[in-house]
């Protein structure tokens, strides 16, 4: 069974990184996600497998190559040995730069 979670995670990031862009002509741009969160190393002693969720929101203006990204995730463990929870919030704020190719490619590279 653990080798079929830990699987999980590259299936769903070669899943995500096939999809297109819903708002692809659009200069902003919104994103969610959500998967499996295994923990490891002494962590795995204490804590049990849960999720996660997340989400993002992407500004990219047509004129230039760089956007500005925010995102934010939630993630929930269980713990061993009784009730409750262990949670992590967390955030990040990215400068993105977009690499120039033709309007026929699928393929759009970011920094």
């Amino acid at each position: 069974m653990s080798r079929v979670l830990r699987g999980a995670g590259p299936l769903a990031a070669v899943i995500l990184l096939g999809a297109s862009s819903i708002s692809a002509q659009t200069p902003v741009e919104f994103g969610l996600g959500g998967g499996i969160t295994i923990p490891t190393g002494p962590t795995n002693d204490g804590l049990k497998s849960g999720w996660h969720g997340m989400a993002l929101v992407l500004f990219r203006p047509a004129s230039i190559p760089v956007g500005f990204q925010i995102d934010g995730s939630y993630q929930r463990l269980g713990v061993d040995g009784g009730g409750g929870h262990f949670q992590i919030i967390d955030g990040t704020g990215n400068i993105v730069y977009n690499f120039a190719v033709s309007n026929e490619s699928q393929f759009r590279p970011y920094l």
